[in-house]
């Protein structure tokens, strides 16, 4: 009886070219579109790559402070002093990290100016972050310690310095500084905050350490438990020393303010810089999932009006085989059958369609480095779009056709 239906679903949608044309276009473009939105806030909630352990991570990456006379508010990134001071000592992390924000560096090479993207960190942010290393090695904590000019580049860094050669060895000038390459990873896409850049430097190559003394401003910390079912005390060991923090300058600055956030919460907080309250993630997911479903609810809706147009032209059918005793349960599950193979075939088209836009938006560089991938998170709400449209679309003019009057069939009406 299934492939009976299944037959006969087939030919049911050839019969009306067009309205299969327009249903599979509504499926496939919603479906498209859904496959990329899904796949970009996975990427960032998820990332693959350097910042494939973020559930065992939280960043420090928002700081204010309150002066005494409540006259004054300043709200950055944290600064080196604070960091040093709270992050550092901290017994539940397995490792803690302190790196500057990625800052624009100018560099040249036969008279053509490159611009980058450079940052410094210590030796623990690359226990930390799982760069993919094409050739050489992250430097070691006496290196950075000591401060010594060495650096760590992207693959397309390199290639713009050094052309195919080999970069170990070679020495950059960016920012009037000499570096030695001792590294080389893969590109990081531009929504890994945390690993993001072109260029790596020690966190002490610095002309000046006048940043150790200070308590706001250009740095950010990460903290990585050893399992993900440690971050919560890891959190709270945060806090707690958060609340025994001292500013430099007590008098003039007594509250101290900072957050400790996943990967998530990061994105949360964008839509709320109150760092009392905490972030909307609860609110940042309803977002999405009613962004997503009101943006399937047009074509979902021209979809049913297609699905009636087609039980009109089905009348006399649906009249003579009600006349012959067809149970209402049997003509309701044919046409669900038919509008999911209609949906499933839409899907297929879609899933092709976001596979070649991925490929093109990657190729534009529009997000830099960033590669588009579908992994089962993804998968599962393109299948999920799938069923919704089958059977959203199809169970209403389903119902409908289950109850015509055979008469009234017969001559072609509802």
């Amino acid at each position: 009886m299934l492939r009976v239906y299944i037959l006969l679903a087939l030919k049911v949608l050839q019969r009306r070219k067009f309205y299969t044309f327009i249903s599979l276009f509504c499926i496939s473009v919603t479906l498209m579109a859904v496959l990329l939105v899904t796949s970009l806030i996975e990427n960032i909630i998820h990332p693959p790559g350097a910042e494939r352990n973020s559930q065992r991570y939280l960043a420090i990456d928002k700081m204010s402070m309150t002066a005494s006379n409540g006259s004054s508010n300043q709200r950055s990134l944290p600064g080196y002093q604070f960091l040093n001071a709270v992050v550092k000592p901290m017994e539940t992390a397995q490792l803690t990290s302190i790196f500057s924000l990625h800052n624009e560096v100018l560099g040249f090479r036969n008279g053509k100016r490159i611009k980058s993207q450079l940052k410094r960190t210590d030796s623990q942010y690359w226990e930390i972050l799982q760069f993919d290393f094409i050739e050489g090695r992250p430097f070691s904590k006496n290196e950075a310690t000591q401060g010594q000019n060495l650096a760590i580049i992207g693959e397309s860094t390199a290639r713009q310095y050094f052309d195919d050669n080999s970069a170990l060895g070679q020495t950059i000038t960016v920012s009037n500084e000499n570096y030695q390459v001792i590294g080389v990873v893969k590109d990081v896409p531009v929504f890994q905050i945390n690993a993001y850049a072109d260029i790596w430097v020690p966190l002490f190559a610095n002309p000046s350490t006048a940043f150790t003394k200070q308590a706001l401003g250009g740095y950010m910390g990460l903290i990585m438990a050893e399992t993900s079912a440690q971050v919560p005390a890891m959190r709270s060991e945060f806090n707690k020393r958060l609340s025994a923090y001292k500013h430099p300058d007590p008098k003039k600055w007594p509250t101290i303010k900072a957050t400790a956030n996943s990967k998530f919460e990061q994105l949360a907080r964008l839509l709320d810089r109150n760092l009392e309250a905490k972030p909307k993630t609860k609110e940042l997911t309803i977002g999405i999932i009613a962004a997503i479903i009101l943006f399937m609810l047009l074509p979902t809706i021209n979809l049913v009006n297609l699905n009636i147009s087609r039980i009109l032209e089905r009348a006399s059918e649906i009249g003579v085989r009600k006349s012959f005793g067809a149970r209402s349960s049997h003509l309701i599950s044919q046409f669900l059958l038919e509008n999911i193979i209609l949906t499933f075939i839409g899907g297929i088209i879609g899933f092709a369609l976001a596979l070649l836009m991925m490929y093109f938006i990657s190729l534009s560089g529009y997000f830099p480095f960033h590669s588009f991938e579908i992994n089962f998170r993804v998968l599962m709400s393109a299948v999920s779009v799938i069923l919704f449209f089958g059977l959203l679309s199809g169970v209403y003019p389903a119902w409908k056709m289950s109850r015509m009057n055979p008469i009234n069939a017969l001559k072609g009406a509802i």
